[in-house]
């Protein structure tokens, strides 16, 4: 019996199977392979670039990038529920970001300074702006202004706290805020809340640079027509016009060459440097210790006569534990770093200093020290420990403000 030859509708139908066939293989080879992805890096992470950065939509948490200070947290955002990343219990987070990220005060119109106002400028991390606080009344710089504000001595003075931290920034980043926004503020008293930032971003980075330095070195290279190779270099030198004054080069760059620079871009970098050729040892001195006091000694040179605490930041052992520091140099590095960055800069320039160890502090109130990011309880006790060693400085500011 001879077969028919399909009718032209029995051919439509056989390549509709067919089609059908080979896009759901398609399709379960992605699912398999986006599987196989998720097991070998462990879901999306947290210090992906730009924080969120797997989300749909923008969140709180989703940074923007700034000429000179780097990455900012969303500009005028409010968040509220929970809130991803956080350790802390609470599910009712509502926490506000103002005008370019930075909390609570619009740093490009800061009001007029009263006669009896004296202003404490906070700088730092993520850990100084509040993150890990239920609310902005919760964070860091409202909790110290309230203790400010309550203390007997100051009876007379109001005390304004502006927050001028920025998530994920290190100390030179605070130096360069401090140089942008600081002087129209007028600062009595300067707080810099930090360390934890200043050792494990040049660690992670492997150089001097801020926060996802490194993707950028490579997102800075990927642009660029002499990073093509093979097929991508052919459309190129075939198709010059389509391919760099439309998007399309880059996008394939982007597709065959992002990975290969990831790697290569900072590795040119460090190698410029010769952060490539120290051992643990050698760049815990000359890389993060040399920069966090570099940073603070130019706030100092900066804002002469101001004076400045510096509350080293309370993170907890294990955190440390995870640091090359820690298994290459010494396991309390992070101590030793407090104790030799004070002795670099105590009595330096024009101006007190004064040394406030938060991290010891904290020690000895397990349950409240959840690491960088403290809760409200964390947040306060931290706050009326500086409040504490600044309160001379508020007071020694009197001047003619008579006490109420």
């Amino acid at each position: 019996m001879r077969l028919r030859p399909p009718t032209f509708l029995g051919r439509i139908a056989q390549i509709a199977l067919v089609t059908a066939i080979c896009l759901a293989a398609l399709w379960g080879g992605l699912v398999v392979f986006e599987r196989s992805i998720l097991k070998r890096i462990g879901g999306f992470q947290p210090d992906a670039p730009g924080h969120d950065v797997a989300a749909t939509e923008r969140t709180i948490r989703t940074l923007d990038l700034y000429p000179w200070t780097g990455w900012h947290v969303q500009h005028e955002f409010r968040h509220r529920g929970t809130m991803p990343w956080e350790s802390q219990p609470y599910n009712d987070y509502d926490v506000a970001t103002g005008r370019l990220g930075f909390f609570d005060h619009d740093v490009l119109a800061p009001p007029d300074k009263a006669q009896c106002e004296r202003r404490v400028v906070l700088i730092g991390g993520s850990g100084a702006q509040g993150w890990g606080a239920r609310s902005n009344a919760d964070t860091l710089a409202r909790r110290l202004e309230f203790h400010l504000g309550a203390a007997p001595e100051n009876a007379g003075l109001t005390a304004t706290v502006v927050n001028l931290a920025m998530g994920a920034s290190i100390g030179y980043q605070n130096f360069i805020a401090l140089n942008r926004f600081g002087h129209a503020l007028k600062p009595d008293v300067i707080v810099s809340y930090s360390g934890r930032n200043d050792y494990i971003v040049p660690e992670m980075n492997g150089n001097d640079g801020f926060y996802q330095f490194n993707q950028l070195l490579a997102l800075s290279r990927v642009v660029r027509r002499n990073e093509n190779s093979g097929l991508v270099e052919w459309l190129s030198s075939a198709f010059p016009r389509l391919m760099e004054r439309t998007g399309l080069g880059a996008g394939l760059r982007m597709t065959n060459e992002y990975g290969r620079l990831t790697r290569e871009a900072p590795a040119e970098y460090a190698a410029r440097f010769g952060f490539e050729r120290m051992s643990a040892s050698e760049f815990l001195d000359q890389v993060v210790l040399a920069n966090y006091v570099h940073a603070l000694k130019s706030i100092r040179r900066d804002h002469a006569g101001v004076p400045i605490a510096i509350a080293w930041q309370a993170v907890q052992r294990w955190e440390t534990d995870l640091s090359r520091f820690a298994k290459e140099v010494e396991p309390d590095f992070y101590e030793r770093l407090f104790a030799r960055a004070r002795a670099a800069l105590e009595g330096y320039g024009e101006g007190d200093w004064r040394f406030v160890d938060a991290h010891g502090h904290m020690k000895g109130f397990a349950e409240e020290n959840t690491g960088t990011h403290l809760g409200n309880a964390g947040q306060d006790r931290v706050a009326r420990l500086i409040a504490g060693e600044i309160l001379p400085w508020i007071e020694r500011s009197r001047g003619t403000c008579k006490r109420s």
